[in-house]
């Protein structure tokens, strides 16, 4: 069964945080990966062969958008099982169609995911890689500025 509407709509409104973000380079990811089934050992040697991490990541978006509904569910399930934290926030994304909208300031406030909060309580309720991968992000974000 190929993808739903659902499927595609998030993997298209979250592709650049998933292209920025996902951790696949680590061979393991990829054997378990085709051994599941979600991509083929072909794909998987052809994911390998790109050295820079964003394009690995794209390829492995354009891959799981061209398989099957089963597909993206088992490409889900390697990305919790990932020892990567921003890996897992992925999959959650995936799996329950959350968008990731770059968070942006307003004085002093942060606009994170449609909902106005202190910074301070924002801090308080992500884990340390999430601030991380918030940091990286926003450095991104900065340069482009």
């Amino acid at each position: 069964m190929p993808l739903t509407a659902r499927e595609l709509s998030i993997l298209k409104s979250n592709r650049s945080y998933l292209v920025q973000f996902l951790k696949i380079d680590d061979e393991n990811m990829l054997t378990r990966m085709a051994e599941s089934g979600c991509i083929t050992k072909e794909q998987a040697s052809y994911l390998t062969s790109k050295r820079l991490p964003a394009k690995r990541n794209r390829g492995m978006i354009d891959i799981v958008k061209r398989r099957s509904l089963r597909c993206y569910r088992q490409f889900t399930d390697c990305l919790q099982l990932s020892k990567y934290t921003c890996n897992i926030n992925a999959a959650q994304i995936l799996e329950h169609g959350e968008g990731i909208t770059p968070p942006r300031f307003t004085s002093s406030k942060l606009v994170y995911t449609h909902e106005l909060i202190s910074m301070a309580a924002f801090l308080s309720i992500i884990s340390v890689s999430q601030k991380i991968c918030i940091v990286i992000l926003l450095t991104s974000v900065v340069k482009r500025i």
